[in-house]
């Protein structure tokens, strides 16, 4: 890879991101942009007293609807979940989830990790618990989230393919479309 291309394909992973979430929650691509300085202005945040953090924020609300997360999006090379799962501290992949929990907390937010490896599929990553991104994905589909195909759980954390979190929130958007709401 060129000098400076994980930067590139970091912020471009962001972008997707921001596009299919807004695609997915509120069918408009440009509800989500990419933080400017892709979560940078959390420490101007201090400054400004402007809650945000994260890579990705909401630009655009419907409904009154804010996504309670802070989202952090990681492109790597190679993303072992098995370093989360075994808590090394050391690991890419567990500084990522510390950097994803540091900036929600500072914001009061859930924490929300959407990583992908290359050549792999997206996955999401949030806590366990009724403030975890579960419940939301169990109501937007109307079933219970251990039924559904690759998604697993630890104790404390629960992984979840991203389509499955863009199956969710395109039936929260047409179900708030068909109430009214």
């Amino acid at each position: 890879m060129k000098a400076g291309g994980g930067k590139r394909k970091g912020s471009k992973f962001e972008r997707d991101i921001a596009k299919r979430l807004g695609l997915a929650l509120f069918n408009d691509a440009d509800s989500f942009v990419r933080t400017p300085g892709s979560g940078a202005l959390a420490t101007i945040r201090k400054s400004t007293n402007v809650p945000f953090g994260g890579d990705i924020m909401q630009v655009k609300h419907f409904n009154e609807y804010t996504m309670p997360y802070s989202i952090e999006c990681k492109h790597y090379k190679q993303f072992d979940i098995y370093n989360l799962l075994v808590r090394n501290k050391k690991s890419l992949e567990y500084k990522a989830w510390e950097q994803c929990v540091r900036d929600a907390r500072k914001n009061n937010l859930n924490p929300l990790l959407i990583y992908r490896a290359n050549n792999r599929p997206i996955y999401t990553v949030s806590e366990q618990g009724e403030d975890s991104i579960a419940p939301d994905i169990e109501y937007w589909l109307d079933t219970e989230l251990v039924t559904i195909d690759g998604v697993f759980q630890d104790a404390s954390l629960i992984y979840i393919p991203f389509e499955v979190y863009e199956q969710a929130a395109k039936a929260f958007y047409q179900r708030r479309q068909t109430e009214g709401n």
